[in-house]
């Protein structure tokens, strides 16, 4: 009898502790794979709804910002052009007028 015979028979079945672990192994290894399928295209929707709520934030951000600029050159150009008609009647001092503008002219301009 040769030195390795019993040991790696390649013609014996397989025996019932081999089919077990294959199917325990195949029991783990199936549910793994689904969740990663699942968690993959979940992942996937998740990075669209974010990029399209970024998208969102940023543009409600940029209408804020543009509209606190625009309320402050308005209130600007409100409170620099608001001349009293009292400078108009009667004799027109220009003075006056230059007076009142550079008091009421607007930081910046």
């Amino acid at each position: 009898m040769p030195p390795t015979a019993g040991i790696c028979d390649a013609k014996a079945e397989p025996d019932a502790t081999t089919t077990a672990l294959w199917i325990g192994f195949l029991g783990i290894v199936i549910p793994l794979v689904v969740m990663l399928v699942f968690q993959y295209r979940w992942l996937a929707s998740l990075e669209e709804a974010s990029g399209i709520a970024r998208k969102v934030t940023l543009a409600r951000y940029l209408e804020s910002v543009t509209n606190e600029i625009r309320y402050a050159y308005e209130r600007n150009a409100q409170r620099g052009l608001s001349i009293p008609a009292s400078l108009f009647t009667g004799k027109r001092d220009t003075e006056q007028l230059a007076q009142h503008l550079r008091k009421q002219m607007p930081w910046g301009a």
